[in-house]
C-alpha cells in the first residue's frame, strides 16, 4: 500500500464491526453528539486558506506573492514552522503581523472579514 493512502485517526471511538464483499471491515463511529463535531468543523474549516486571503488583502499583491516564493525557494527540502513564516511576512512586507496571526491562527473562533 502506498503510505500516502493510510490514515491514522486518534480519539475515542465505537468500533463497529461490517463487511464489504469478502473483506472484513471496522468502522469506527465517533460517540460525540453531531453537533459537537460540526462546532470543531466550524471552528477550523478552511481556516489557513481564509488566513492567507485575509494576508494578501492586508499586505497587498506584490507582498503576497514575495511572501510565497520566498517561502517555498527557502524551504524547499525541509521543514518550517507557523513563527518562520509569520516572521517572513512582516520581513518582506514591512507590516507588524502580531495581532493579524494571533486573531487567526490562535484565537478560537474565525475572526470577522
Amino acid at each position: 500500500m502506498a503510505g500516502y493512502l493510510a490514515t491514522v485517526t486518534v480519539g475515542k471511538f465505537k468500533p463497529t464491526d461490517t463487511k464489504i464483499g469478502k473483506y472484513r471491515t471496522i468502522v469506527a463511529v465517533d460517540p460525540k453528539p453531531a453537533n459537537e463535531a460540526a462546532n470543531l468543523a466550524e471552528r477550523h474549516d478552511n481556516r489557513g486558506a481564509m488566513t492567507l486571503h485575509v494576508l494578501r488583502s492586508k499586505v497587498g499583491d506584490t507582498a503576497f506573492f514575495q511572501i510565497l516564493r520566498t517561502w517555498t525557494a527557502e524551504h524547499k527540502y525541509g521543514n518550517a514552522d507557523t513563527p518562520a513564516f509569520i516572521a517572513l511576512s512582516e520581513r518582506i512586507s514591512g507590516h507588524d503581523l502580531f495581532d493579524f496571526f494571533a486573531d487567526w491562527l490562535f484565537k478560537p473562533g474565525k475572526p470577522a472579514l
